[in-house]
């Protein structure tokens, strides 16, 4: 697998922040008209954003992209720090939660179609990518791994 890096830092290696939106669509697999409704940017600015992550992440195509990134350590290091939280689930179970590279959006999803507040990270806990509602969070605790 090619090498590249996701981080919130601009370069021409890394993915902006809102290019990380659009890649988590991708990795949903929206279409492009429902990525722009979602971010509120025109079909437009999504194809250039997919053109741009198809590019840094030296993907042939969408699939390939999102195939790359999905789990990925988006700050490039093992040494990410973890985010954790207790959430409370649809079924009102209160479980803790521990994730690393949130990406705070607002938008909509599958799971949740109102438009609101929503953080895209990797759950160490179901070892998946997962989206999870802010006002869904009680509390957070951010841990950091280098020093453990």
């Amino acid at each position: 697998m090619d090498s590249f890096e996701i981080s919130r830092k601009s370069s021409n290696s890394t993915l902006s922040e809102r290019e990380l939106q659009v890649l988590y669509h991708v990795q949903q697999g929206s279409p492009n008209k429902r990525i722009a409704h979602l971010l509120g940017i025109s079909e437009h600015t999504v194809r250039v954003h997919v053109r741009v992550i198809l590019r840094k992440t030296n993907s042939l195509n969408r699939v390939e992209a999102a195939l790359k990134t999905l789990g990925k350590d988006t700050a490039g290091s093992t040494h990410s720090p973890t985010l954790q939280f207790w959430y409370t689930n649809h079924r009102g179970e209160v479980a803790q939660r521990n994730v690393v590279n949130p990406v705070f959006f607002y938008g909509a999803t599958e799971y949740y179609p109102d438009v609101q507040w929503l953080i895209h990270a990797f759950d160490l806990d179901k070892d998946d990518t997962r989206t999870f509602a802010v006002r869904n969070i009680d509390s957070f605790k951010g841990i950091d791994n280098a020093q453990s």
